[in-house]
């Protein structure tokens, strides 16, 4: 009996070492040619664990979005402590960072449980249904010890064509309409 709670004991502690990341965008719908932010986030590392470098590939729609800025976060102590990169390739941004700050300064900025590694912007520039996806994840801690990503998830979002207004003709073809009405009561 004794043996199986171990066994279960060490089971919880092995999922609580891995990471979860998502990308969240501050809405469901933009309409043509509004800027959609989207955030790359990190969550779920267990409480003596801090992330001191990662890499992954963010999927580009190949049409309907233009690229137009991003920012790397701070919680792996901001450009003067890592070494930030970013480029296009094929389709995808190649993302990475890897901080050479001292693990009690890598705690202390990840202390509330989730934070942003990088925050990009863009263009909608057509309808249509987006998804932004993640592929080739991998997270290391300060000993350069890789450790699991438990769940990595996308993001998915639609562009819509602004709503027409309706032209000054249209309201007075209703102004007759309008007065004909006042008139009766």
């Amino acid at each position: 009996m004794k043996k199986l709670i171990a066994l279960f004991a060490l089971c919880l502690s092995l999922h609580s070492q891995a990471g979860i990341i998502k990308i969240e965008t501050d809405k469901n719908s933009y309409t043509v040619n509004e800027t959609v932010t989207a955030q790359i986030k990190v969550s779920g590392l267990a409480p003596n664990q801090s992330l001191a470098a990662y890499l992954f590939k963010l999927a580009l729609p190949q049409t309907g979005l233009q690229f137009l800025n991003y920012q790397f976060g701070d919680a792996l102590a901001g450009p003067l402590d890592s070494l930030q990169d970013l480029f296009e390739d094929n389709g995808a941004l190649n993302v990475s960072e890897i901080s050479w700050a001292a693990e009690a300064e890598l705690a202390q900025l990840q202390q509330a449980g989730e934070f942003t590694l990088l925050s990009v912007s863009f263009k909608v520039l057509q309808a249509g249904l987006f998804a932004l996806d993640l592929s080739d994840v991998d997270l290391a801690d300060a000993n350069n010890q890789s450790f699991a990503v438990s769940s990595v998830s996308g993001s998915r979002f639609s562009g819509v064509a602004a709503p027409a207004v309706p032209a000054p003709a249209t309201l007075l073809l209703l102004l007759p309409a309008l007065l004909l009405s006042v008139r009766r009561r």
